[in-house]
Parts: C-alpha cells; sequence; structure tokens
C-alpha cells in the first residue's frame, strides 16, 4: 500500500463516522496535500460540522472554494481559526505578500470581517483578529521557528485548546503566545539555527505548560 492508497482509505474511514457526535475541536490542512477528492470531502466535513483550525492546505482549498465563507457566516456559535502565514494570506485576499506586510492588522481584520472566522497572521510578529474588531499581538518566538512544521506545532496548541472548550479567539490568542515561548525555550537549549519542530514540543512546550499550569 502507497502512503497516498493509506490516507485515502483513513479519509474514507473518517467519512463514514459522525463527526460532530464523537469530536469536539479539529485541525484540518497540516501536513495533508489535497491530490484526492476523498480529502476535499474531508475538509468540506469539517468545516461544515465541527469547530475546527484551519491550516496549511485547508487554507489553500479555502482560497479555491471562498463559498465556505458562508458555511462559517450561517453557523456563528460553530468557530473556526484561520491560521495563514503571509504567503496563504496572499492566496486568500489577491493582495501580493509586500502588501500585506506593510499592514497585517489591516488585512487580517478584512479577513475575519468577510469570513467570519478568527485570523490568525502568521509572521515575526502574529497578529490575531476576530470580526468585531479585536485584535491581540503575540511578539514571542525567533527567527529559529521560522522551520517546517512550527505552523503545525501552533494548529495543534490552537486546536487543543478548542477541545477543551476555550473560545476561538481566547485559544488562538493563547496558543500563539504558548507556541512562542515554547519556541524561544527551545532555543536556549539547541540554538535558533538548529531549532526544529520537534525542539518545540520536546524541549519547549512541557516547560511552558508546566509553568502555565
Amino acid at each position: 500500500m502507497t502512503y497516498q492508497q493509506a490516507i485515502a482509505d483513513a479519509i474514507r474511514l473518517f467519512l463514514t463516522t459522525d463527526v460532530d457526535a464523537v469530536t469536539t475541536a479539529a485541525v484540518t490542512g497540516s501536513g495533508l496535500s489535497f491530490f484526492c477528492p476523498a480529502a476535499v470531502d474531508a475538509a468540506t466535513d469539517l468545516v461544515s460540522t465541527t469547530v475546527v483550525v484551519m491550516d496549511a492546505d485547508a487554507l489553500n482549498l479555502l482560497a479555491e472554494k471562498p463559498e465556505w465563507c458562508r458555511l462559517f457566516q450561517e453557523n456563528p456559535d460553530r468557530e473556526v481559526i484561520l491560521t495563514p502565514h503571509m504567503g496563504e494570506l496572499s492566496r486568500l485576499t489577491g493582495e501580493p505578500v509586500a502588501v500585506l506586510k506593510e499592514n497585517p492588522v489591516e488585512y487580517g481584520r478584512k479577513l475575519s470581517e468577510q469570513s467570519g472566522a478568527v485570523v490568525v497572521v502568521k509572521d515575526a510578529v502574529s497578529c490575531i483578529c476576530r470580526k468585531e474588531g479585536s485584535i491581540c499581538v503575540n511578539v514571542c518566538g525567533n527567527s529559529g521557528m521560522a522551520t517546517a512544521g512550527s505552523g503545525d506545532v501552533l494548529a495543534g496548541i490552537i486546536g487543543g485548546l478548542l477541545a477543551q472548550k476555550m473560545p476561538a479567539f481566547e485559544a488562538a490568542s493563547l496558543g500563539c503566545y504558548i507556541h512562542g515561548k515554547a519556541g524561544e525555550k527551545a532555543a536556549e537549549e539547541v540554538g535558533e539555527y538548529g531549532c526544529m519542530a520537534g525542539d518545540i514540543i520536546d524541549r519547549g512546550l512541557v516547560h511552558i505548560l508546566k509553568k502555565l499550569v
């Protein structure tokens, strides 16, 4: 069995499950290329039925399926968080990255208003925006966190907070803080240059969670 076949089988199994009955919150898009219709069906099911964090390829799919925003707007009690980096935000808004970097708060707020979702604009300084106008700016972290998989770790942290019934804006804001502080702790041990996503979890996250608890 190939990797692609295994993923497709897992997605088909997911689609036979009553997601709303067994899921408090979900993260979709991280590490999953939408190479088959079953993956698109799974993502569509998630954004239609549960509290969800959308990252990576889920955001690229959203750029192609703007009608999903109508689903968000029609179900205001079922919260959605979008976590685009600048390239993904460019695809979602149609604006060049250079323009977005001039005012990430403004474009994050606009996307939040248009989609009805909480938007986490990921960059050296991250901005968390919600349609009601509230903004949280996160300055924690370091350049070592610009590594493959770091965004997946953030999406997982936010998803974990959502699963504990934390409201979306608070989950996104606290998730960015925890992620940034975990990255700082990891860099203390391995340095910024050699930091990998696994270090953020293994060397940083547990330490930070213990301090917070």
